[in-house]
């Protein structure tokens, strides 16, 4: 497959099978890196500087083996596919930049941790499925008009709806140590933004009311 160098100003691409090899430490991105194939992360720590966008076309970002990290600092990773395959080959630090599900489902499954200190958005009508825990101080999350952000695992990231219509799942909704603004609708289900606790047993829950405090 080919390489990425070590400066991208223009417009590079892995077509849909395709593989394109990252050996260099860190790669300046200031243009658009298409992926509906593969990039593959092959030394033990990369970091991706810049203000430029990985575009993920249903594409993947994989570890090429066990103990190497994929660090973000400045870029925009949106679209759809995965970033990882679950091997645990590839952990990823968000450390500055954003990672936007948009167009469809993106999912985040490393295996191991995300650090993320940057933006985790997900666009209107879009999906975005983290399955690792999120770790980290300072970093947010965004849901989009009638977009969905699953948290599969513990996570601390306060949590912003950015319309009446988004959704947010918890799993494990004990390990959520975040904030939640912007919570809101008409009062109806499809109208109205959506928290759904998945990790909690409503046969155990009970409820109680004192008079005399209301």
């Amino acid at each position: 497959g080919t390489q990425l160098g070590q400066n991208n100003a223009g417009a590079l691409e892995a077509a849909s099978g395709d593989t394109l090899q990252i050996n260099d430490s860190a790669t300046t991105n200031s243009g658009n890196i298409q992926v509906a194939g593969t990039l593959a992360v092959d030394v033990s720590a990369f970091t991706l500087i810049g203000t430029g966008t990985v575009t993920l076309a249903g594409g993947t970002i994989v570890g090429s083996a066990s103990g190497e990290t994929f660090h973000n600092d400045g870029n925009t990773i949106l679209g759809t596919g995965a970033i990882a395959d679950g091997s645990g080959h590839l952990a990823l630090d968000n450390a500055s930049g954003t990672i936007e599900a948009s167009g469809g489902t993106l999912i985040l499954d490393t295996g191991a941790t995300v650090t993320n200190a940057g933006t985790l958005e997900v666009a209107a009508g879009a999906t975005l499925r983290i399955d690792d825990p999120v770790i980290g101080t300072g970093g947010t999350a965004t849901i989009g008009s009638g977009a969905t952000l699953e948290f599969a695992a513990s996570d601390p990231e306060n949590v912003a709806f950015n319309s009446t219509t988004g959704k947010l799942i918890l799993d494990h909704a004990s390990t959520f140590s975040g904030q939640i603004v912007g919570f809101t609708g008409d009062g109806t289900l499809a109208g109205s933004d959506q928290i759904d606790l998945r990790g909690i047993n409503y046969g155990t829950v009970h409820s109680s009311y004192n008079s005399s405090t209301g």
